[in-house]
């Protein structure tokens, strides 16, 4: 209101006042004069009034227009915030089911068996992830009807008990089982279940997912709530097919591992029946071993009783004792001698190696020189050496440590083993006996020119009776024995022999005594 204004009204109310008051006709006519100017004066503002007016309407208006922004950005602001309260809800439940997730990843590699598999995760459905009710099952592959393994968690024990789960294999058959997907239901207010899946397992919101064993569809795990427990979301059933994949390779790796078990029970109580014969077999092998022995033993020293009188006898008809013999009886006494000797050496062979089986024979440990060894059995085989024009090198060096060997026993290897190689060495060839040191054992060889060894026939050189084919073999008759009193001889010491051959160049027998054998040795079987 302008000040004009506010004079006016002023003054009109003076006058009023003073009309009130006086009777005056001449107030009356000035009254009269005055609303007069007064109206005029209006009629003239009225137009600044009306625009004035105007002005504030267009405030009013822009106010207006203001507030409904306002109220709108309000509405959404609000909006917006419940949007993300809900997001930020939704993103902390997922959190927090991979949290119990990466937990139950964990235990589940402590599991042994599906059975328990099945328990742990259905439990921790229910009483981790925050879900009323859950349901792990899975098929028979025989019988894709019947539930092979199941477990239930969040029913009292009489709703168990009636659970159809055959009824619920055939309900998510096709939408489930078969394509391999996953059901979501979740009821809007005062709708009806889509299916029967929800009221067979009493839950009015939920999801079923597929577990896959072996890269197909085997099963399922179900997950529902009731009011007052909050609706199912998108994100649940995602979190369920993590844990359903975990599931299925869990349940893979524990049928693999329990396949693995009974394999190995099997193999191992085979293993225990198979050594149970073969301690058996053992111990009639050794029962039959020691018999052979004795035996051999007996009816050795019964042989070598008459075999001694024949030979003597014949050595006495030979040297004309008991009369004159004729030149066909002497060539005959001669033969007997031979194979008396042959029959003699046989049987010594066998005695001594019946002895080392039994363990009845030990040995004299003393110092040994082996060159002073060398050169008595080069002495004894000198013979032989010049009858084939044989050359015989000995090559051991003179100062050596100081071995410890039954002299006797080691004697009787170098005659052995050189003996073979005179035997098989054509004439003019060359044998080496060489002798190499070493930190615990004392290496000799025994080398020929001679014939050679086959390979295939290497492996059974040192069995018992076992002969080579071989020209020199099919002229001369041998025991057999001679190498395997030398292997038996060698490992009562300690050491170990072996044979190196190329046929048509010639054999390598190399053995080793260690420097120090082993206490109170006895010439067993190793």
């Amino acid at each position: 209101m302008t000040s004009g204004m506010k004079l006016i009204i002023g003054a009109s109310l003076l006058m009023l006042l003073l009309i009130a008051w006086s009777e005056s006709a001449l107030l009356r006519v000035a009254y009269g004069l005055f609303m007069v100017l007064i109206g005029g004066y209006l009629l003239t503002n009225l137009d600044a009034l009306r625009r004035q007016m105007a002005g504030y309407q267009e405030q009013i208006d822009r106010v207006n227009l203001i507030c409904d922004e306002l109220d709108q950005n309000t509405k959404i602001i609000v909006q917006t915030d419940l949007e993300l309260t809900r997001t930020q809800e939704s993103l902390d439940k997922k959190i927090a089911g991979l949290y119990v997730l990466h937990e139950l990843s964990r235990e589940i590699l402590a599991v042994r068996t599906v059975e328990n598999l099945c328990r742990v995760v259905t439990e921790a459905v229910v009483t981790r992830l925050g879900f009323e009710r859950s349901i792990l099952c899975l098929v028979a592959a025989d019988h894709p009807g019947r539930p092979r393994i199941a477990a239930t968690s969040g029913f009292e024990p009489e709703e168990a008990r009636k659970l159809n789960l055959s009824g619920l294999i055939e309900m998510v058959r096709n939408p489930v089982l078969n394509p391999g997907e996953s059901l979501f239901f979740v009821p809007e207010e005062g709708q009806a279940p889509a299916s029967r899946v929800g009221p067979a397992a009493g839950v009015r919101c939920f999801a079923v997912v597929p577990i896959a064993l072996n890269n197909q569809p085997s099963g399922f795990l179900l997950t529902g709530n009731n009011p007052p427990y909050p609706r199912l979301e998108t994100g649940d059933v995602e979190l369920l097919s993590i844990l359903a994949s975990e599931v299925g390779v869990a349940a893979e790796n524990l049928e693999l591992y329990e396949a693995l078990k009974r394999s190995h029970d099997e193999l191992e109580e085979r293993v225990k029946e198979r050594t149970a014969e073969l301690a058996r077999a053992n111990e009639e092998l050794t029962r039959l071993n020691k018999m052979k022995s004795d035996f051999v033993s007996a009816v050795s020293h019964e042989l070598r009783t008459p075999l001694t009188s024949i030979k003597g006898y014949a050595s006495l008809v030979r040297a004309g004792k008991l009369g004159a013999v004729t030149k066909d009886q002497g060539e005959r006494l001669e033969k007997i001698g031979r194979h008396t000797d042959y029959l003699s050496n046989l049987i010594s062979d066998l005695l001594d190696i019946a002895r080392i089986e039994s363990g009845r024979v030990g040995m004299e440990i003393r110092k040994v020189d082996l060159a002073r060894v060398a050169d008595t059995v080069s002495d004894l085989l000198m013979p032989q050496l010049k009858e084939k024009n044989l050359t015989l090198k000995v090559e051991v060096p003179s100062k050596l440590p100081v071995l410890q060997a039954d002299e006797s026993r080691l004697q009787r290897v170098l005659i052995n083993l050189l003996s073979n190689a005179i035997r098989f060495t054509p004439a003019d060839g060359v044998i080496t006996v060489s002798a190499a040191p070493g930190p615990e054992f004392l290496q000799i060889n025994v080398i020929d020119t001679g014939l050679g060894i086959a390979p295939a026939d290497l492996p059974k050189l040192f069995t018992e009776f076992f002969r080579a084919d071989n020209p020199v073999n099919r002229e001369r008759k041998g025991t057999g024995l001679g190498l395997t009193l030398v292997k038996r001889i060698v490992e009562a010491h300690g050491g170990k022999i072996w044979v190196n051959s190329v046929p048509g160049k010639g054999s390598t027998f190399s053995f080793t005594l260690p420097w120090q054998p082993p206490l109170k040795p006895a010439m067993g079987v190793p």
